[in-house]
């Protein structure tokens, strides 16, 4: 008998399983409703101008393919530490410690590799509704170690703050607590502009160390400045900080996925320390990490013309995002179909990700009659709508709320917590 016939089987991810059930869906007229990836008008997935001059002078100046120091490509992480503090980078970069990952799922894993071994007794505490990859990475790195989330119910399009401040007034000092500061991913609902410095001051008051998500950077507003704000307000506060940065999305590099993971410390020497363990963690894992995404991001950023131009590409990304958006607000009305809020969340949030509040009744109608494609917690991605395809979504959840009405009593499904306990903090 083979030593590997005892290893237990994996149980299928939500979204693996609907994508496979799609792939092999005949329907000419199916929807994929769950890419995050970015496409233009005619739902195809475009290649920024900007990269691809990039790549073209890369292409005859890029001095072979050796290895690049262990923590990245340095002038790599000095472009996207630039980018990311703005004005404020000269305060902050003799005490931040970077470390180029893979995607953002690689710079959380090392984040969490750093806090589970360096910050043994910290508890980790997400939003309710994030995305399942935090909590995929909490079990299989930190195990038993303290992981809960803060309540994040909405009203109209923003998040309701007094019940996550309530819950973060009563976090452990020295908690790690996950914060979304644009285009929150999957619900689309982000905490209020006019709320972000009564959340910092209660991270700060309590000693909280913010990980700040900046996966969707520039494709909220359009501006990698305005985005990037509340970081950068939380630097100037002299906040102890990690920040899990990507440029998978705001560059369309998803085959490359450079991204990167930084630290900000107390000051220099600490910073030294920090680099010390980073580099220790990356040694295990990858002796140095992939060279041509960073040299990408690197040409983009540092080259005048090719910046102005990734800028205006990112900008056009966000309008098209915002036009699908007012696109499915005015088909809704259109047709009387109402979902959260008189869809006045649609046209007034922004990014990719909507909540359509549809109940696990009405999605798997949408599925089974209609081969839509949304997982039960009925979030979606406009990424690769356009007008044709917001007619047909429209159509068909008009019908699917006709074929699947809520219970009586019952109402919009509410997103599942990730914890079994979301307000009570455990060790």
């Amino acid at each position: 008998m083979s030593l590997f016939t005892s290893i237990p089987s994996y149980s299928v991810d939500e979204v693996v399983d609907l994508h496979d059930q799609y792939l092999s869906d005949p329907n000419g007229r199916k929807l994929w409703l769950l890419a995050d990836i970015f496409n233009d008008t005619a739902a195809v997935f475009p290649s920024y101008q900007s990269i691809r001059h990039a790549e073209g002078e890369l292409f005859t100046s890029e001095a072979g393919k050796d290895h690049i120091p262990s923590l990245g490509l340095t002038t790599f992480l000095e472009a996207s530490s630039k980018l990311l503090f703005g004005p404020i980078y000269s305060t902050v970069r003799n005490r931040t410690a970077s470390v180029q990952q893979t995607g953002f799922t690689g710079a959380v894993r090392m984040a969490f590799d750093f806090i589970h071994d360096h910050m043994p007794d910290a508890l980790v505490i997400l939003p309710a509704d994030t995305l399942p990859t935090y909590t995929t990475i909490h079990k299989k790195v930190m195990g038993h170690q303290g992981l809960n989330t803060y309540t994040t119910t909405h009203t109209g399009f923003v998040v309701d703050v007094e019940p996550m401040l309530a819950d973060l007034q009563h976090a452990p000092a020295g908690s790690v607590v996950v914060l979304h500061t644009h285009a929150h991913s999957p619900t689309g609902f982000d905490i209020p502009d006019s709320a972000w410095s009564r959340v910092l001051d209660v991270v700060e008051q309590r000693g909280l160390i913010p990980l700040f998500d900046s996966v969707f950077t520039g494709m909220a507003s359009g501006s990698m400045g305005h985005d990037s704000r509340v970081i950068r307000a939380a630097v100037a506060r002299g906040m102890p900080m990690m920040i899990a940065q990507s440029f998978t999305h705001s560059m369309g590099l998803f085959g490359e996925r450079p991204a990167a993971l930084h630290i900000v410390t107390p000051g220099p020497e600490t910073k030294a320390q920090v680099e010390a363990q980073l580099t220790d963690l990356v040694e295990a894992t990858r002796h140095a990490p992939a060279c041509h995404g960073a040299y990408i991001v690197e040409k983009v950023l540092s080259t005048t013309h090719l910046r102005e131009q990734w800028e205006q590409d990112v900008h056009a990304a966000a309008d098209r995002l915002r036009a699908v958006r007012l696109m499915l607000y005015d088909a809704l009305k259109k047709a009387e179909v109402n979902l959260l809020h008189a869809n006045e969340h649609i046209r007034n949030q922004t990014g990719a990700f909507v909540t359509t509040g549809l109940t696990p009744g009405q999605v798997r109608a949408m599925r089974e009659n209609h081969s839509i494609y949304m997982t039960e917690s009925a979030w979606i991605s406009l990424a690769g709508l356009d007008g044709e395809r917001v007619d047909y979504l429209v159509e068909s959840l008009a019908a699917a709320m006709k074929e699947s009405p809520p219970q009586e009593g019952g109402g919009v499904y509410e997103l599942p917590d990730v914890c079994d306990s979301p307000t009570q903090y455990i060790a």
